[in-house]
């Protein structure tokens, strides 16, 4: 994050990326959608995509961390377009061990990242793991996932198959080296697995990077969070997020 802040204290900008990505969905999301938060963690983009998809959208969240599943569950399990599930998503189905960091709960995961095994608080609990082909076999209509799985990225994508060819969702992703890593994944795999499921990579400013130079030139660390794109919806996607942003 050094260049980040490098960057920041150059320009005088402040690159909050979790606002940007809020930005984005107040451009691409309609009411309607139904939606997929995964890796929901305290409810921060759930919340923003119950107001997008309105009363006729569904947005459903995965969060395996039962400290922070217990409160969206308090806060937002009345409502009738909300589901909340437990299971860590991944290729495989079973039961699996997962980390959790009560000192950093966002950083918790089925493997502990390499700058956390050293962390003295760490608790250690047993969750369902399946696919998301499983578990929206029957799912009709799915317009959006946000996958935030602290490096479980690749895992989950190769769990969700079915869903990715019969729905063509618009996919928001955190992809970041020290996460990714853990899990055996490289950063090519990302730009690797958009181009054989014909998706176009953008980052949150919507520069295109699905050419494989252009990829590798990303210095590790800069960007975190990318736009998949189904190939054929890439034209309407970006007059969308070009767009003005609406009052809404």
């Amino acid at each position: 994050m050094a260049f980040l802040t490098y960057v920041r204290n150059c320009l005088g900008i402040n690159l909050n990326f979790n606002a940007m990505q809020v930005a984005v969905y107040k451009k691409l999301v309609k009411p309607g959608w139904s939606i997929l938060d995964i890796g929901a963690h305290s409810g921060v983009h759930t919340r923003v995509f119950l107001n997008l998809v309105g009363g006729t959208g569904k947005v459903t969240s995965f969060e395996p961390n039962p400290y922070l599943r217990g409160p969206l569950e308090e806060n937002l399990g009345a409502l009738a377009n909300f589901e909340l599930r437990a299971e860590a998503l991944s290729n495989e189905t079973g039961q699996a061990e997962f980390w959790i960091l009560p000192d950093f709960p966002e950083e918790s995961g089925l493997r502990l990242r390499s700058n956390r095994v050293d962390t003295a608080k760490k608790e250690k609990i047993g969750v369902e793991v399946e696919c998301l082909d499983n578990i929206l076999r029957n799912r009709e209509q799915v317009d959006l996932i946000k996958i935030d799985v602290e490096g479980a990225e690749m895992p989950l994508l190769e769990g969700a198959r079915h869903v990715v060819l019969k729905h063509r969702p618009i996919i928001f992703v955190e992809y970041g080296h020290s996460a990714f890593e853990v899990y055996g994944s490289k950063f090519e795999d990302l730009n690797i697995w958009a181009r054989i499921h014909q998706y176009d990579l953008f980052d949150l400013f919507g520069n295109r990077l699905s050419d494989p130079e252009r990829w590798a030139q990303i210095p590790p660390g800069l960007i975190w969070d990318y736009i998949l794109i189904p190939s054929e919806k890439v034209d309407e996607a970006l007059d969308d997020i070009f767009a003005p942003l609406p009052d809404r």
